[in-house]
Formats: structure tokens, C-alpha cells, sequence
């Protein structure tokens, strides 16, 4: 089926977009929005849907890999920049995956492109700070945890700075440091399994260009998300319920405030060990698409 390809796109405003893309050229074209910090690495084998005839699509968000930052960009950005990948790749329709911090940027794609999008599916996704209720467990969420803080820290450059040096930590971050600085005995399965090399891969390749990627993403996800939750179709969300960096909180606040929403919770995983289920999720998500070609 090939090794992964790596594509530049004109996003058509005069920025770039870098893309990997791997799987069968004529499979079932699925766009991965991968969570924050956000690097270009294929699936690992036993993850990767492509024996499922799967043509698997990445994109770097503006400030990440190659991709031209874009200051000021909100959540629903993305759904234009996927759109402009895909049109280059010369896809339609295509299934809708987003984990962790990738999960808001998966269901801008399915609010704002309706007309290809087949169906959506979020593991371990954020819930939206700006339109959370003030007294909600997501919105002390935000400012409560640890990894979060900085994004209240204050002036907008101070923050910058303080995410360029958090990403240039991760430049060397190693399979054994993935593994060591768990406390979740899923995760710690999961990567015992040898997954470990694919989170460090992934983590590495999300700061090759410094900061700029991973300062956007929160600020994007702490503003406003750009389109109305009210605009999502159909979205099924995969939760596990050890889940240390995203809780369930939020696919409970997800499933509550999203009209069409599936809850699926899976009992004992964590924030890395639920994409073990990858084949699973993604044969469901099949499913959901060929209802909606129907």
C-alpha cells in the first residue's frame, strides 16, 4: 500500500499546508485531526485502518511542521484548511476523526462541511471553555489543571514564550520518558505494548517548528470555536473513564449539549490506551458513513 507521502497545500490565502498521507489512493479517505501538540506521524501498525481500506489524511494545523502560522485563527478555521487539502488530493466525502485536542477541529469539520463529511467521531475530546457555563466542571477544568494554567498566565507573548519552552522540551522526549511519566496503569499497558515510540514520535514532531502550533491551539480552543455546536450532525464520542488529561467531563458535557451526540464510554481506558480501539472506532465510523451514502 506504500509508505506515507507528505504533500504541500496552498490553503489559498497565501499560506501553506503540510499533509501525510498514506493508505490506498482509492480507499475511504479519512481525515485525522490529531491532538495538541499536533506532529505528522503515521499510524502505527495495528492502529493503521489502511488494511481496511482506509486512505488515512493528516494535516499540520497553521505553526506546526510546514504548515504558515495563522495568528488569530479560531476552531472553525480548520474546516476551510481541511477543505483545501482534500481539494487538492482531489477527495470528496470523506470520515471525520479527532482525539484529544484534535476532537473541536473534528466537529468544525462536521458542522461546516456537511455536504462531504460522512460522519464524526471524537475520542477523548476537549469540551469548549467559552461556551461551557461559568459554574461548569469544564470551566474549572480549564483554569484548574495544571497543564492549563498557562493559557491564564496573561499577556498573549508571555504565553508564547512560555509554550516555546514547553514544546523545546519535547525535542528529545523518548519512548522511556512516555512510558515513565504515566500514572495511568492503562497507559501504561498501552505503551508497554510498544505504542510508547508512536506518542514520543508524535510529541517530537509537534515542535520541530517551535511553539507557534500548540500557543494557537489553546488560544483557539479558549475563545469562542468559531460555528454553533447546534450545526453538528451526528457525532459519536469515545470516553475512557481513566482518562487523566481529558476526564470524562467532557464527553458528558459534549453528549449534553450536542443534539445528535453518542456517548460511548469505555470502562478502564485512558487518554492513549482508548486509541488501541482505533479499528473499532473506525469500523463504526465506516458504518456511519455508508448509512449516509445511502
Amino acid at each position: 500500500m506504500g509508505a506515507a507521502e507528505s504533500v504541500t497545500v496552498d490553503a489559498g490565502d497565501g499560506r501553506l499546508l503540510e499533509a501525510l498521507v498514506s493508505g490506498p489512493p482509492d480507499g475511504t479517505v479519512l481525515v485525522f485531526h490529531a491532538g495538541t501538540p499536533c506532529g505528522l506521524v503515521p499510524l502505527p501498525a495495528g492502529l493503521d485502518p489502511a488494511p481496511m481500506g482506509i486512505r488515512t489524511v493528516l494535516y499540520a494545523r497553521p505553526g506546526y511542521g510546514r504548515s504558515t502560522p495563522q495568528a488569530g485563527r479560531t476552531v472553525a478555521d480548520a474546516a476551510g484548511d481541511t477543505a483545501a487539502v482534500l481539494d487538492a488530493l482531489g477527495a470528496g466525502e470523506f470520515l471525520n476523526l479527532g482525539w484529544s485536542g484534535g476532537g473541536p477541529y473534528a466537529l468544525a469539520c462536521d458542522a461546516l462541511l456537511a455536504d462531504r463529511c460522512l460522519g464524526t467521531a471524537v475520542i477523548a475530546g476537549t469540551a469548549p471553555y467559552a461556551e461551557a457555563e461559568a459554574a461548569s466542571p469544564v470551566r474549572r477544568w480549564y483554569e484548574a489543571d495544571e497543564d492549563n494554567q498557562l493559557a491564564f498566565a496573561g499577556a498573549v507573548e508571555g504565553f508564547r514564550r512560555a509554550v516555546d519552552a514547553f514544546v523545546a522540551q519535547l525535542a528529545n522526549v523518548t519512548a522511556e520518558n512516555i512510558a515513565a511519566g504515566t500514572d495511568s496503569d492503562a497507559d501504561r499497558r498501552f505503551f508497554a505494548q510498544g505504542y510508547a515510540q508512536w506518542v514520543a514520535s508524535f510529541l517530537r514532531a509537534g515542535g520541530v517548528s517551535g511553539g507557534h502550533g500548540a500557543a494557537d491551539d489553546c488560544l483557539a480552543a479558549l475563545r469562542g470555536w468559531g460555528f454553533p455546536l447546534a450545526s453538528v450532525r451526528h457525532v459519536t464520542i469515545w470516553q475512557g473513564t481513566e482518562d487523566q488529561h481529558v476526564p470524562p467531563l467532557h464527553a458528558e458535557w459534549l453528549n449534553g449539549h450536542l443534539a445528535h451526540a453518542e456517548l460511548r464510554t469505555l470502562e478502564g481506558e485512558g487518554h492513549n490506551s482508548i486509541t488501541g480501539h482505533l479499528p473499532e472506532i473506525i469500523s463504526t465510523l465506516i458504518a456511519t458513513g455508508q448509512s449516509a451514502q445511502r
